[in-house]
């Protein structure tokens, strides 16, 4: 991008479960992690800070990136259309691709520091990283509480985002972001049960696996975030129940 600053290029932890690389996996092996996310970063270096609707590359340009021929890159391009992630067209020398969320795959890093202090010397500079060092240290008492506070927030968000990549493949109810005061009060106790993130994406992928749940039933009702986490019907914890006995 061209806004001066360092790009860094996001990578969900979650992308193996995603419904979209998981058939495109089967249909090429892993290397279809390679080709997709490859393709991310080529059009998010052709980007500006405006992102584009779409992105044209010579021939060699993606074959160069893949290091494949011609014929199987455009193989590729047809699974990557085929399964969703992209639009795809072959012109006589080059390649067309729409990719509807990119923009969710870039962002911007900038350093914790001003720039300003990169103009000074090793010597100041190291004097002054100590500063905002021990300025840290001396505040952490009274921030611990914060801390815990901005950690559990953090846990629950990335959660409802699990939550959010289930529901868009299955077409259930998505939950709103930022998560409300009154919602992270009921997760609370469900996320002291089950504390680690993998746990939680077991339990939310299961959602999917009884039709009822997805709105195939008289009353057409489709499960949702709030339904997961029903402080005395305890969704969650049946949802891992029967994951258990499944595996069994």
């Amino acid at each position: 991008m061209a806004s001066g600053k360092k790009n860094y290029f996001r990578h969900s932890f979650f992308a193996r479960n995603d419904i979209k690389l998981k058939m495109l996996r089967d249909e090429i092996g892993v290397g279809a992690y390679f080709y997709f996310f490859t393709l991310l970063e080529q059009c998010g270096e052709a980007s500006s800070d405006e992102l584009k609707s779409n992105y044209e590359f010579h021939d060699s340009t993606i074959r160069s990136l893949w290091n494949e021929s011609l014929p199987k890159s455009m193989k590729i391009c047809e699974k990557l259309m085929e399964v969703g992630l992209c639009s795809y067209k072959k012109y006589e020398k080059s390649f067309y691709f729409e990719l509807p969320n990119l923009s969710k795959y870039l962002g911007h890093y900038q350093s914790k520091f001003p720039s300003n202090i990169l103009e000074h010397s090793p010597k100041e500079r190291k004097g002054k990283e100590r500063k905002v060092k021990e300025k840290k240290e001396n505040n952490s008492e009274d921030k611990s509480s914060t801390t815990d506070v901005i950690d559990f927030n953090l846990k629950a968000e990335r959660i409802a985002e699990v939550w959010n990549d289930m529901a868009s493949q299955f077409d259930l109810p998505q939950v709103k972001l930022p998560l409300s005061k009154d919602r992270l009060k009921r997760i609370m106790e469900p996320l002291k049960e089950f504390k680690e993130a993998s746990e939680w994406t077991d339990i939310i992928f299961t959602v999917p696996d009884n039709d009822f749940n997805l709105g195939i039933n008289d009353r057409k009702w489709k499960a949702n975030f709030d339904w997961l986490f029903h402080t005395t019907k305890f969704n969650y914890r049946k949802l891992w129940e029967a994951r258990i006995v499944e595996n069994n």
